[in-house]
């Protein structure tokens, strides 16, 4: 019961500019229901929802050198996932050897040398 209240409030909130009216119409409906006990977990249930949306409309990069950040590879990566954010979370990762990994909520492209190396190696030793 408490997931349904954290669902319908956290879409409320992405679908309505009235905030205050959302969170008083939501506390009050806890209250005519008798649940109103549910509130601070409701809540905290709606501030996790919401960052955890946010973290899946940023995407990750992950490359090997920095210098690989603006590659034309990466940038068709980018395209290619439909990303629509104009900032994303770079990390460096130098086991990659080369190339970049792209994730953007349940999407992956992996453009690194080490799955290269990996996909080769299978490959070979079938």
């Amino acid at each position: 019961m408490k997931q349904a209240y954290i669902t319908a409030l956290t879409e409320a909130l992405l679908n309505t500019k009235d905030i205050d009216g959302a969170l008083s119409s939501t506390h009050a409906l806890l209250i005519k229901k008798g649940h109103v006990r549910l509130w601070p977990s409701v809540l905290k249930g709606v501030v996790a929802a919401l960052e955890k949306k946010e973290v899946d409309d940023t995407p990750r990069v992950i490359v090997a050198k920095e210098s690989a950040k603006s590659s034309e590879a990466l940038q068709k990566a980018l395209a290619a996932l439909a990303v629509t954010s104009k900032t994303e979370k770079v990390e460096i990762d130098s086991s990659l050897i080369g190339g970049f990994v792209v994730q953007y909520k349940d999407k992956m492209v992996d453009g690194s040398y080490k799955r290269a190396l990996i996909d080769l190696y299978r490959k070979v030793t079938k």
